[in-house]
């Protein structure tokens, strides 16, 4: 490993992790206007989406772990370190001089994006919490109220209730 292909390496990785974080942000947006208008498919296709691009953020994790294990041993600043803790600006810290700049303010791009992604993945957390707690309580209403018979409890869930003793008297 030589600074130059650790530098070219790098490059290549904070470009794609920009731009599946770019996708991801993108199609959080759409889930999340998706949910708004409930519209279940949309939702579903939004998923299926998002399923595909973390798929290939794992890989490229692996990517940047074979990339930090391969530099470790050959530069003496991330040898201090273990690597589980270095950053991918820590690899951005061992290139030349020259190319370190752009490829630290790169670095600080991706870290934000992954940042602004991951608040909207909390938002979407709470509001789809919020949207099945609604949907939960409206389908217990109309549960109650197609109820005639009286098998949901105020709760609105079907609890059994007491057995019924009868008999028909087929002789008489």
């Amino acid at each position: 490993m030589t600074r130059e292909l650790l530098a070219t390496r790098l490059e290549s990785l904070l470009t794609e992790l920009h731009d599946q974080y770019t996708a991801m942000a993108l199609q959080v947006g759409l889930h999340r206007s998706a949910l708004s208008c409930a519209d279940g498919r949309g939702a579903e296709a939004c998923a299926l989406a998002e399923a595909q691009t973390l798929a290939a953020i794992a890989e490229l994790e692996q990517r940047r772990r074979e990339l930090v294990a391969a530099s470790c041993t050959r530069f003496p600043s991330l040898g201090n370190k273990m690597a589980q803790t270095i950053t991918l600006s820590d690899l951005a810290g061992a290139v030349d001089e020259s190319q370190r700049p752009r490829l630290l303010s790169r670095a600080k791009e991706v870290r934000a994006l992954i940042g602004a992604v991951l608040e909207q993945l909390r938002m979407m957390k709470g509001a789809t919490r919020s949207l099945l707690a609604h949907m939960d309580g409206l389908m217990r209403q109309v549960g109650k109220q197609l109820s005639h018979a009286g098998t949901y409890t105020r709760r609105g869930f079907v609890e059994p209730g007491g057995t019924v003793v009868s008999a028909l008297d087929i002789r008489s």
